[in-house]
């Protein structure tokens, strides 16, 4: 029992309720990310086919002028450079990260903004400017290191807004002290913005917010959305209780079987690499007291042995076993907290403590002390 205000009709806060440009973001991310993998996965095995192909036993070659292993293995080898010339051109891996950490980090600030975390407490004046100036304000920083903001190309995602939203009459609000502002998944670091402002974007007379292009509050309200704005004007039981269940303990759920997936797959990996490398010893002594004839498959084994470890750290399964069940158990203490002694003065604090563990800047950071 939590002792948490039951249930209530309209106060479950679900992914489809967060803004067109998250989605969009977060598509991509997926996108790149799938590319990203699929071209190092792909490269991985022509590199162990192009070994095979070299293994081939002379039986097998049609002719004493055309050998067969050896135009194997440059079609092997020539489909890696190609690959890595693609990825080198296509930039998935940077494009994954930077969408993945512009899409968490559009999620984070929409979870602040609806259940009145820091900055947007109760207390903010005019949080919906607020809101869209921190949300500007962080997108333009990952632009700068190359995120390619849709909303700029006239993609579904949205219209492009003005970041410059100041509250009328009052001086744009002081930034909170520096943290990790995106979140997980694949959870990479980010950083970075370039401008985007409009011509004139700021807020007209009417207090609204304009993006130069006299659509500034549509464009807003591509921001905050009508399920966000509904949370937000909970009462602070209904909003605690919403984002504890569908945030917190979501997040707390996705890096528990984060952890276990990454322990599968590092026992796993360590046992064909351990298994590849004692076959790789068992033919080499036979080879050096002339037991085996086939000399080529040694350097197979350690080819698909070197592929394996390639593959382990490309995946970081070891690290992400400790990061992401450290961030577990900050997360459960959190939780704990929130669900007894955290009172109202205190909650935008705790939420953005929250927000700050679930980024993907600490887990980042988690992963490169604890390698």
């Amino acid at each position: 029992m939590t002792g948490l205000p039951g249930p209530r009709a309209g106060t479950v806060f679900r992914t489809s309720d967060l803004p067109a440009l998250f989605h969009h973001t977060d598509v991509t991310a997926v996108a790149h990310q799938r590319e990203a993998v699929g071209s190092s996965r792909r490269q991985l095995l022509l590199l162990v086919a192009g070994a095979a192909a070299a293994a081939l036993p002379s039986a097998w070659e049609p002719s004493d002028t055309i050998h067969l292993s050896g135009a194997l293995s440059a079609l092997a080898y020539a489909g890696v450079l190609l690959y890595g010339y693609r990825a080198s051109r296509r930039r998935a891996k940077s494009h994954w990260q930077l969408n993945r950490s512009a899409a968490e980090f559009i999620k984070s600030m929409c979870w602040r903004y609806c259940v009145h975390g820091a900055p947007f407490g109760i207390r903010a004046d005019e949080p919906d400017g607020l809101f869209a100036e921190r949300l500007e304000d962080g997108l333009r920083e990952l632009a700068k290191v190359g995120w390619q903001d849709p909303r700029a190309a006239g993609t579904p995602g949205g219209r492009r807004t003005g970041s410059a939203v100041a509250v009328r009459g009052k001086a744009p609000a002081t930034r909170e002290p520096a943290t990790a502002e995106a979140d997980q998944g694949g959870r990479a670091a980010a950083g970075g913005r370039a401008s985007l402002d409009a011509p004139g974007a700021g807020t007209g007379p009417d207090g609204a917010v304009h993006d130069g292009t006299g659509s500034g509050s549509a464009a807003l309200r591509e921001l905050i959305t009508p399920g966000m704005r509904r949370l937000r004007a909970q009462p602070f039981g209904v909003r605690r209780e919403t984002y504890i269940r569908d945030r917190l303990i979501e997040q707390r759920n996705w890096y528990h079987r984060s952890a276990e997936n990454s322990r599968r797959a590092t026992r796993f990996w360590s046992l064909s690499i351990g298994l590849l490398t004692l076959l790789a010893l068992f033919f080499s002594l036979l080879h050096t007291f002339t037991l085996a004839t086939a000399a080529q498959v040694p350097g197979l084994l350690s080819a698909a042995a070197a592929g394996s470890v390639a593959w382990s750290e490309i995946r970081r399964h070891q690290p992400l076993i400790a990061a992401h069940s450290l961030v577990e158990e900050d997360l459960a203490a959190m939780h704990t907290a929130m669900e007894t002694s955290v009172t109202d003065a205190q909650w935008p604090s705790a939420v953005y403590e929250t927000e700050r563990i679930v980024s993907p800047q600490h887990t980042d950071w988690l992963v490169r002390h604890r390698s």
